[in-house]
């Protein structure tokens, strides 16, 4: 009840004896199990393959159902080790400066922003898992995207941080003296001349 032969895709089984009965592949990343055919020793051999398990389990029986022999070959899936992603999206737009092999960006948000904005990614490959995690201190934001890889192995992080400009409006509304304002003040001023009636007492202008 034994085999002459299995084929996978049509290539003769690696290593493959007849009176072997386990067997181990692989399967490259986004391949399916391959089409398996046999080569009976028998022509009355019934032989019947389930690839349910996503195995191989050939079963082979004598024609008067005396003897049965059963070949099983075991397939190892490759996955794809690839994190990184596609893209990092800030309000639904792509952020500047973003490669998918760089992993540090600052990001100054204007002065008086009181809303932080909602950062979205895209998937690099099929199968990845993404962890998110925020970090906050004082005024500074980070968001930490971790990519783990289809083969639960490889992994990167990439770390936006995020801040809000601080206020860098240095000129004055308006200037007073003695709580009058100067007549004709600008903020873009910077120099004025005041002159006071002769006799002004000193303390007069303190």
């Amino acid at each position: 009840t034994d085999l002459l032969n299995i084929y996978l895709d049509g290539t003769p089984l690696n290593g493959f004896n007849p009176n072997q009965y386990t067997y181990r592949e692989t399967v490259a990343e986004g391949k399916s199990m391959p089409n398996i055919f046999v080569e009976k020793a028998d022509d009355k051999q019934i032989v019947d393959i389930d690839t349910s398990t996503g195995n191989a389990i050939i079963t082979v029986t004598a024609e008067d159902a005396s003897y049965q022999s059963t070949y099983i070959i075991y397939f190892t899936y490759l996955k794809s080790s690839y994190a990184y992603l596609e893209g990092i999206y800030q309000d639904g737009i792509l952020i500047e400066g973003f490669r998918v092999d760089s992993f540090d960006y600052h990001i100054t948000l204007p002065y008086g922003t009181t809303t932080l904005p909602v950062f979205t990614y895209e998937l690099g490959k099929e199968g990845q898992t993404v962890e998110t995690d925020t970090i906050v201190l004082g005024r500074k934001t980070t968001y930490v995207f971790t990519v783990i890889a289809p083969d639960e192995e490889s992994a990167t992080a990439y770390n936006l941080e995020v801040e809000i400009a601080l206020n860098d409006n240095s000129k004055l509304k308006s200037l007073l003296v003695k709580g009058i304002e100067i007549a004709d003040f600008s903020a873009d001023i910077l120099d004025y001349l005041i002159t006071y009636p002769i006799g002004t007492n000193n303390n007069a202008l303190a």
